[in-house]
């Protein structure tokens, strides 16, 4: 129906079917402005166009998708980090090995034993598993131990060492170190003690005052001796072809000795006389005379003295050495034993010592 024939009513009526109808208005505006949309716009993927409806227009575009399947996807690996080495097990054995070695150091075997333990502990920690780190470990525990044992050892020698210090002390003469010029005039004695130096005394009086006897007996010792060691030797000297008198001899060695008591050792019927005494020493004497005879080697070396005259200077050598020589300070021992309740000098014990001061051999 044109648009001219039509009435003012049907005009009034469409438009009043267009006013009531919105929807169906809305619908086709909708399609139609679709429909331009689709005319102005490229061909295109939907996926692309609704990429591009989503993002704003100041963004730039994303990248395009990648493959949606797994095994073709790199996966991401954060790198590796180098494994820690654990500390080396050696110290801890040789600082096991160092304090077994050293436990009678007690102090040092203990914080050396301590360190090894310590050191294996480390080592064990960082996941070590050399079996030298255990064998450090056991080493410094058994340091540990022996030091400790060694510790109740020195403590039991000391208890031991002042226990026997005390028995002596039981046994000696108190202030024993005072100058005594004979037992007689010794107030520091006790009677007991006293009892064992009175049978002592009367000898070693002789020796000091030169009883002639005693020089006797001194000068046959010496003698002897002398001849015996050059027998010894092959030299086949004699103190006589020396032209030495042994009596002179005797006493220029005993010239100057003394005594006095020190201290008396023992029990029941047996004891010990121990005395500081003052005396000329044979190793001193025989190191003089060695001296002499250096300096007369020339003389006798020469040719130009007879065996009897080179007798005579070894003789005169041998008194010029014991005159030279002052008497050293030395001790004295001697057995004592009590017969029916009385102390007495062992004689064999005596001798030894008379020998042991003047023998030569």
């Amino acid at each position: 129906m044109d648009k001219k024939d039509m009435t003012p009513e049907a005009s009034q009526e469409t438009t009043d079917q267009a006013t009531t109808s919105p929807d169906v208005t809305a619908e086709a505006s909708a399609t139609t402005e679709a429909n331009k949309t689709v005319e102005s716009t490229p061909a295109a993927t939907p996926v692309a166009a609704e990429t591009e409806a989503t993002i704003p227009a100041s963004e730039p575009a994303p990248a395009p998708a990648q493959p949606t399947d797994p095994a073709a996807q790199p996966v991401y690996q954060a790198p590796a980090s180098a494994p820690v080495a654990p500390p080396s097990p050696t110290p801890a054995l040789v600082l096991g090995i160092l304090a077994i070695v050293l436990c009678w150091i007690p102090i040092v075997g203990i914080v050396l034993g301590i360190i090894a333990i310590v050191q294996a502990g480390k080592y064990f920690n960082a996941g070590g598993t050399e079996s030298s780190a255990k064998g450090g470990r056991v080493c410094g525990i058994i340091g540990i131990v022996l030091s400790v044992i060694m510790i109740v050892i020195n403590a039991v020698m000391m208890f031991i060492g002042l226990a026997a210090f005390d028995e002596l002390n039981s046994y000696s003469t108190p202030n024993r170190n005072a100058a005594i010029e004979s037992s007689a005039s010794s107030a520091y004695v006790d009677e007991e003690d006293q009892a064992v130096f009175d049978a002592v005394d009367p000898y070693l009086d002789q020796l000091k005052n030169k009883d002639p006897q005693m020089v006797t007996t001194i000068a046959n010792l010496m003698e002897t001796s002398f001849d015996d060691a050059m027998e010894e030797y092959e030299l086949g000297i004699t103190l006589a072809a020396c032209g030495v008198d042994p009596t002179e001899l005797a006493s220029a060695m005993i010239d100057g000795f003394d005594y006095s008591p020190d201290y008396v050792f023992g029990s029941g019927d047996e004891a010990e006389a121990n005395y500081d005494v003052n005396v000329r020493s044979l190793a001193l004497i025989l190191d003089a005379l060695y001296d002499e005879l250096i300096e007369m080697r020339s003389d006798i070396n020469s040719g130009d003295m007879s065996e009897q005259e080179v007798y005579t200077q070894i003789g005169t050598a041998l008194m010029n050495a014991v005159k030279n020589t002052e008497p050293d300070e030395s001790y004295f021992d001697v057995d004592v034993e009590s017969v029916d309740g009385k102390w007495q000098l062992d004689l064999d014990s005596w001798q030894d010592e008379l020998e042991y001061f003047f023998s030569f051999s």
